[in-house]
């Protein structure tokens, strides 16, 4: 969800805030305006603000990952941490939140990652969804896999796998079909 879809979304559930928007809009200027210039404090800056300001906006939060990760390369790793913890609590009643916080994580080095954040994040992110989205199921039993938890990872595709269709049914069974692969593997 972004710009015009959280207006309108906000409109239609009688939370829109036309000051939070106008100050939403000061900031996203004073950050286009420090990006211009090459000023990185200020762009942390903006970037901050916009994520006080709308802390369930992953937009912001990706920003803020990517001004720590790519722009500040030297930034220590409990700061990136930080950020993504920050993230999942701005996100946590929105499932696509999560999952987008998960995502990114599992893209960093791994000095930057937090397995535990990640798992509860995607548990979460699935069960706002209703604990049977295809996409969400498939990114959990990513994060198991991950983490050594062929068993769980497996369960989790297999109750999905009783609901999917299609493409969405097929890319579960091969995930399900790897993780018996590697399980074979493990085994004495």
């Amino acid at each position: 969800m972004d710009g015009l879809d959280r207006v309108l979304d906000r409109v239609a559930a009688g939370t829109f805030d036309p000051k939070l928007l106008a100050k939403t809009t000061q900031a996203e200027t004073e950050l286009q305006a420090a990006t211009q210039i090459a000023d990185v404090k200020a762009v942390e800056s903006a970037v901050d603000k916009l994520v006080g300001l709308e802390p369930d906006n992953p937009k912001y939060h990706a920003m803020k990952i990517n001004l720590l990760t790519q722009v500040m390369r030297d930034t220590p790793p409990a700061k990136v941490q930080a950020a993504f913890q920050e993230w999942a609590k701005g996100c946590k009643e929105y499932a696509d939140g999560l999952r987008l916080m998960v995502t990114a994580m599992r893209t960093q080095d791994y000095a930057l990652r937090d397995p535990e954040l990640m798992l509860s994040s995607a548990t979460k992110a699935l069960a706002l969804a209703g604990d049977n989205d295809p996409e969400l199921a498939a990114l959990l039993a990513s994060v198991c896999g991950d983490l050594g938890m062929l068993t769980r990872a497996m369960d989790v595709l297999k109750a999905t796998l009783t609901t999917a269709e299609g493409e969405a049914k097929a890319q579960l069974q091969a995930q399900m079909d790897y993780y018996s692969k590697v399980k074979r593997l493990q085994a004495p």
